[in-house]
């Protein structure tokens, strides 16, 4: 009986080690570079891709499977954002207010991730993430700007693109592209 017990235990073991180690070569570390040609991927505004990029940064490492907790109200945050299921997501089907299941934030395509942080910077601001507050508010925010090249349009040729609505048109000087 005991050697039935100790092959069992012993089977478990390997099958965790073999998981926790798929696990961890799964997993996506982000550049800075990635993440904002991702951000601009997602359709955040050029002048704020440095806020994102240091968010990602100081609440996951640019890591898109983090996920850490529980936490306050025993929630838990996941992916990139580090966003948290008491309020954004929902833990075992679609809810929140970004109407998403939360596991669907720790896989390595972030443009849900990256459409649920919109929302939340839309309605709490960048304060709303600690890490914001603690090193990018008032710190030094990453320079990606060699990540993006700018190419000037003419309003002809932006009046043509569908996604731009036209009052804004007027302000329109150039639009970005990402370096491949």
């Amino acid at each position: 009986m005991s050697s039935i017990r100790t092959t069992a235990l012993l089977l478990l073991a390997v099958l965790s080690s073999l998981w926790i180690s798929q696990q961890q070569v799964s997993a996506r570390i982000l550049t800075e570079c990635e993440a904002a040609k991702e951000l601009v991927r997602g359709g955040v505004e050029r002048s704020f891709i440095s806020h994102y990029v240091c968010i990602m940064k100081s609440e996951s490492g640019l890591d898109t499977r983090k996920k850490v907790g529980p936490g306050h109200k025993a929630s838990y945050a996941y992916g990139v954002f580090q966003i948290t299921s008491d309020k954004w997501c929902s833990a075992f089907r679609p809810g929140g207010v970004c109407n998403k299941n939360c596991n669907d934030f720790l896989n390595d395509d972030i443009q849900d991730d990256i459409a649920c942080a919109k929302i939340i910077a839309q309605r709490e601001g960048f304060k709303h993430w600690k890490g914001w507050l603690k090193n990018c508010k008032n710190g030094k925010l990453p320079n990606v700007s060699g990540c993006i090249i700018k190419r000037e349009v003419n309003l002809s040729d932006a009046e043509e693109m569908e996604e731009i609505e036209p009052e804004h048109l007027a302000h329109m000087t150039d639009l970005q592209d990402l370096v491949d």
